[in-house]
């Protein structure tokens, strides 16, 4: 481990290694920019020193050497802090991590014939790396606030006026085929999200769930303003739309794993619409999309199911077979939503293609008019597969969710049988992976661990953290991530769902 001076230290678009605080905190990861505005952060709170990883350094060593004293149990004191839990033979718990023993607690660590035991140093001021941690994060939000600025969806790609909706409006424009190939134009919002391993705090993951939350509060407002028939700006679906694209810009991987935030209770649709949207903002980048066109996607996608407003919640939240009746009225809702759409100003016009084309399938067996191929909007293709893999990893009343792994598994199956656009379903991969970011996996050295990004090249061999030993049954303390395609030794034996872990949302991360 080589000791910098911050004088030292050049300004450059990407670290070439990690680097760390005397507490052994990870303040910079391999890959993130180091700007002149983060130097001045580590002046302000007077860091001098700081650590970097080379080539034959053990971290995990780094890491216990900086926070952590190995002393005799029979030195223990009341004023010491226990590091790490403690358990007797038998597997029985004696002290949790950073409880203070007692004499009675030292009496039985000797009595159970615990030599050692594991304290934090006195001293290590880990609270100053987190504030600079959370200061970082700042600058990196205001910094790519600056460069998404000039987001704006185009005049040119504004929709008719509202009366103008129609079924046979929609379908004659879907005649120009320049109206349905979409290629990537502008500046790609994928070279704004980063590789680079975050370092994250608690506020951090709190704030991502509180923005999830208030994205649900939004749609929500939206959704009942628009089934009412009350004129309603569209500005309130761009807002949840740019909120989406600047928190995947952030931290793309914590964005990724709101889409495994355990589900509500009652009506599905408007939590379905906000993460349909996010997975659909996910794809879009990675297809290369430019900024207003990753707008345009994640407005599309959250306006995709405004039609199942005009559905009795009887049949929505049905727990058994739909009639045949029902199953035309639920089939009803594309052309539905094109006519709530006529009180909505101010949104993109492929919207409207998004609404109405959603269902169909590249095959031609969708709905409502078994379209096929070029003649499907390529949002529509896009927004499809993020619709049907939100809605099979998510409870229903008829049927609880799949794993994650399991509902990629079976997109890629369909895509191959033509139901799905096979490079929209790459796109999602290279975001995601073949096991999802957030999801959870079994590896082959014993150890469960969650998936906290993908590899954009090896699909099957994402980034994870270890958070459970199944020889030991004993949970292992944060350390640093593996990269499954950096070590060949380490596969996965299975994807685990959430259920048989019993782990809080933001675990691992």
């Amino acid at each position: 481990m080589k000791r910098l001076s911050i004088d030292m230290l050049v300004t450059a678009e990407e670290l070439p290694r990690p680097l760390y605080h005397s507490s052994g905190t990870a303040l910079f990861a391999k890959g993130e920019p180091l700007r002149v505005e983060h130097m001045e952060l580590l002046r302000e709170h007077r860091i001098e020193h700081v650590f970097e990883l080379e080539e034959d350094d053990s971290l995990s060593q780094f890491i216990q050497n900086a926070k952590y004293l190995r002393i005799p149990a029979k030195d223990l004191m009341t004023t010491h802090k226990i590091a790490q839990p403690i358990y007797s033979a038998d597997g029985k718990l004696l002290i949790q991590r950073d409880q203070n023993p007692t004499s009675q607690i030292k009496s039985t660590l000797v009595q159970q014939k615990i030599e050692e035991v594991v304290v934090y140093r006195e001293g290590i001021k880990e609270d100053i790396a987190l504030t600079i941690v959370a200061g970082k994060r700042e600058i990196e939000k205001k910094h790519n606030r600056k460069m998404l600025a000039k987001m704006a969806l185009k005049q040119a790609k504004m929709m008719l006026s509202p009366e103008s909706i129609s079924e046979s409006t929609v379908d004659e424009a879907l005649k120009n085929p320049a109206e349905l190939v979409v290629k990537p134009e502008g500046e790609s919002v994928d070279r704004l999200v980063s590789t680079a391993q975050k370092v994250r705090t608690d506020d951090d993951k709190k704030e991502y769930v509180e923005k999830y939350k208030d994205a649900c509060l939004l749609t929500k407002q939206l959704y009942e303003s628009i089934a009412k028939g009350e004129l309603t700006d569209g500005a309130r679906a761009m807002d949840v739309g740019k909120q989406a694209v600047y928190m995947m810009v952030d931290d793309k991987d914590l964005f990724c794993n709101l889409l495994n935030l355990s589900k509500s209770k009652g009506d599905f649709l408007i939590e379905h619409a906000v993460k349909t949207s996010f997975l659909a903002t996910n794809i879009a980048s990675a297809l290369q999309f430019g900024e207003d066109q990753v707008l345009e996607v994640a407005v599309s996608a959250l306006l995709a199911d405004i039609g199942m407003m005009t559905i009795p919640t009887a049949i929505r939240l049905k727990d058994g077979p739909l009639t045949e009746s029902e199953r035309i009225k639920v089939k009803s809702h594309p052309a539905a939503g094109l006519s709530l759409l006529r009180k909505l100003q101010n949104f993109p016009k492929t919207a409207l293609f998004t609404v109405y084309q959603h269902h169909e399938r590249c095959n031609g067996t969708g709905y409502p008019k078994q379209l096929s191929g070029d003649k499907i909007h390529m949002y529509a293709k896009l927004v499809a597969l993020a619709d049907v893999y939100t809605a099979l990893t998510s409870d229903r009343p008829y049927r609880q969710h799949i794993k994650p792994y399991d509902a990629l598994e079976q997109l890629i199956k369909e895509a191959s049988g033509k139901l799905f656009d096979p490079e929209i379903v790459k796109g999602q991969l290279k975001y995601l992976s073949l096991f999802p970011v957030g999801s959870f996996i079994e590896l082959s050295n014993g150890q469960i661990a969650r998936v906290i990004s993908a590899d954009k090249v090896n699909f099957a061999r994402p980034v994870v953290q270890p958070l459970f030993d199944m020889k030991t049954k004993r949970p292992l303390p944060a350390t640093l991530s593996i990269e499954l395609a950096r070590q060949p030794k380490i596969r996965v034996v299975r994807a685990i769902d959430h259920r048989e872990i019993g782990a809080e949302d933001s675990s691992g991360f």
